[in-house]
């Protein structure tokens, strides 16, 4: 009952502001008191471990910090050894821009003087087919000349005056020339001790066809190996070993007039 009596009168305290103040004080100082001297090892316990953490964070951030500054040491090694490789690149490659800037022109050179050569051998080779087609007969006539021996050309040179190829032709064009020269080799064929005879026979066909173009109305005589020997046509080589009969062998062209038929000079066979 006491107690009951007791408990309603500390509440009816409590109800009155100053009261509930003081004993709020009252309290947070005990509380204080307490701590302080009640709690002093788990305050320095809590403060050593708050120091050992911060110890052990202050460590890490030492390792960081060491493998970022070397991180950094290898990353500014790179850069300058980068630097230096593409500074030397940069070298070689204004040195080949230059290499290629010299072998640019040499080959626009090359190209313009290769240009100028084909258009050079372009006009060549229609001058070699003009001459060709207007002078190969020609040319091939003073290639027979010069074929044939120095005694030769000495036997022959009353006949043959100018003995350049224009020379040759015009000789070889004029009948009293053309007709000296066919009566020269029916002489050395006759005697057989002349080795241009074939060269001579070719030398003289060669003139008779610019002949023809002057004269046309010569030609030479149409005779082949099987014919039948005429006296009138044909005169015989010593050689021969019949008396009439077919022809052996050709030795030497005559000349007919196509006109009147008449054998000016008679075709020298092999009986």
């Amino acid at each position: 009952m006491y107690k009951n009596s007791l408990k309603t009168e500390v509440l009816v305290l409590l109800e009155d502001e100053d009261i509930r103040s003081k004993v709020c004080e009252i309290a947070f100082e005990y509380s204080e008191k307490h701590l302080t001297t009640l709690s002093p090892n788990k305050i320095e316990e809590s403060s050593q471990k708050e120091c050992h953490g911060l110890q052990a964070e202050k460590d890490t951030l030492k390792e960081e910090n060491a493998k970022l500054r070397s991180m950094l040491g290898l990353k500014e090694s790179a850069l300058v050894e980068s630097e230096n490789l593409i500074q030397s690149l940069n070298v070689e490659k204004s040195g080949l821009e230059k290499n290629l800037s010299v072998v640019l022109s040499d080959v626009e050179k090359n190209e313009k003087t290769l240009t100028e050569t084909l258009s050079l051998y372009e006009e060549l080779k229609r001058k070699i087919t003009f001459y060709r087609d207007n002078f190969e007969e020609d040319l091939r006539i003073k290639e027979v000349y010069e074929e044939l021996s120095s005694q030769t050309k000495v036997s022959i040179k009353n006949i043959f005056k100018d003995t350049t190829p224009k020379g040759l032709v015009v000789c070889g064009t004029q009948e009293k020339f053309i007709f000296s020269f066919w009566d020269y080799i029916k002489a050395e064929i006759n005697n057989s001790n002349n080795q241009d005879d074939k060269k001579l026979v070719c030398l003289f066909e060669l003139l008779f066809t610019r002949f023809k173009l002057a004269f046309p109305m010569f030609e030479l005589q149409q005779v082949k190996v099987g014919d039948v020997f005429d006296n009138q046509k044909f005169v015989k080589h010593h050689s021969s070993q019949n008396m009439s009969g077919p022809i052996q062998a050709l030795l030497f062209r005559g000349c007919v007039n196509n006109q009147t038929g008449k054998v000016v000079k008679q075709s020298i066979v092999v009986l």
